[in-house]
């Protein structure tokens, strides 16, 4: 039994044989439940952010903890190292075996906040500690947490974010972990984003807690790596992705993304828009999706799978009217939404926008996910509230929105049965 399947869904089987057609092709990757395989060993490096800015609010102290607790949940045959940073980087824990364990909550307990923010440096150390022990039957991911912006050695947000993504070619991925409201979330969403890991704003010592855990469980869930989709279209049929975040490769024809690692029981959905112009009645191939993957957990090597998406050109709309897939374009119209959403904020974030007018566009969007009977409308409606009864956007909604908006475009959902 294969890991994953891909299934593709086209919004319409029928097009226009005059005119410019656009058809929306959901693109679902599916990892089924407990027969997708074992729990591989985790490969970690928790780097964490010891400066100054760390002691306020007791920040340190509550990363401190959920770390020894994420530490008593793994096991023997997991590593672990400790890259802490302010102005300088040290490796307070080389990575290791996890073993002993209250040798390696003592070393967490006794980290103490001092000095400015080196997180280029930082990702640097936690990535050589992770390649000591790198191997395609494990996970290996970088867990980067920090409270505020780089403010010593290499600051430019590109060259980090560069950084991050050059690890993911060589399979290390890297999770952003946000703490408190004067980090960047804009430049650490991008790294992980880049990077194939995911984005956390932790708020609260509740929140650091409940984390930790779910990224915990996140890791020891994976059972496909290096996924990836490829699209091959006709000269003159162009593809576009419209899911914000993945980073397309194009050549002869073809558009291929790398998809985050797949965790068991998870589908990634994926939207592209297929155009095309007008042609002769009858069927006419569209495009080919091709689906690679590492069999992680199964170890049985390199999976694929393919689909066609074919559509019938025709002359009679009433035909066009009667084969909209209407959940492929509520799909469609939630990825969009979210784009949108966090650009609105974004600008009244940044005083480009006023609270009413971005209100009003956010209320647009509810209106249209509505009407796609879409369960996400009521996010963005609550949305539109805060930022009237604010009369802004505060940081902690700006770092939600842009987490949850991350989360639209690129968090796998639970599989559906």
């Amino acid at each position: 039994m294969s890991v994953l399947t891909l299934e593709c869904i086209p919004s319409n089987r029928y097009a226009l044989v005059e005119g410019t057609s656009s058809i929306k092709v959901l693109v679902r990757v599916r990892s089924e439940g407990e027969s997708a395989g074992a729990r591989l060993p985790l490969n970690v490096a928790l780097t964490l952010d010891r400066s100054t800015s760390m002691y306020e609010e007791d920040k340190l102290d509550y990363v401190k903890a959920a770390a020894c607790e994420m530490i008593d949940e793994l096991g023997e045959t997991d590593t672990l190292a400790l890259v802490d940073f302010g102005s300088d980087v040290n490796v307070s824990i080389a990575a290791t075996p996890v073993k002993d364990k209250e040798k390696l909550k003592e070393t967490v307990r006794g980290l103490r906040a001092k000095g400015a923010t080196n997180l280029y440096d930082a990702l640097k150390a936690g990535a050589n500690e992770v390649r000591k022990n790198l191997a395609p039957n494990q996970v290996s991911r970088i867990l980067l947490l920090t409270d505020g912006e780089a403010t010593e050695g290499v600051t430019e947000d590109d060259v980090i974010t560069q950084a991050a993504e050059d690890l993911w070619g060589t399979s290390i991925s890297v999770t952003t972990l946000g703490v408190g409201r004067d980090y960047p979330e804009d430049f650490l969403a991008a790294v992980a984003s880049a990077a194939g890991g995911n984005h956390y704003y932790i708020s609260s010592k509740e929140d650091c807690d409940r984390i930790f855990r779910e990224e915990l469980a996140s890791l020891a869930s994976i059972v496909a790596k290096e996924v990836s989709l490829t699209v091959t279209t006709p000269e003159d049929v162009t593809s576009r992705i419209v899911n914000k975040g993945y980073k397309p490769e194009a050549s002869d024809g073809s558009v291929k993304i790398r998809l985050d690692d797949l965790e068991r029981g998870k589908t990634a959905e994926v939207v592209f828009d297929l155009r095309t112009g007008g042609r002769p009645k009858g069927e006419f191939l569209l495009a080919t999706v091709e689906l690679g993957y590492d069999d992680a957990a199964g170890g049985t090597g390199r999976g694929s799978a393919k689909e066609e998406i074919v559509v019938q050109f025709t002359a009679q709309p009433a035909e066009v009217r009667a084969g909209i897939n209407k959940d492929v374009l509520r799909v469609w119209e939630e990825v969009e939404a979210w784009e949108r959403t966090e650009e609105i904020v974004g600008a009244v974030k940044d005083g480009k926008k006023d609270a009413e007018a971005a209100a009003g566009e956010l209320k647009d969007l509810v209106k249209t996910l509505m009407e796609k009977k879409s369960k996400k409308a009521g996010d963005i409606k609550a949305i539109a509230t805060t930022i009237l009864d604010k009369g802004g956007v505060d940081e902690h909604l700006g770092k939600t929105v842009v987490m949850e908006a991350r989360k639209a475009h690129k968090a796998a959902k639970d599989t559906m049965s």
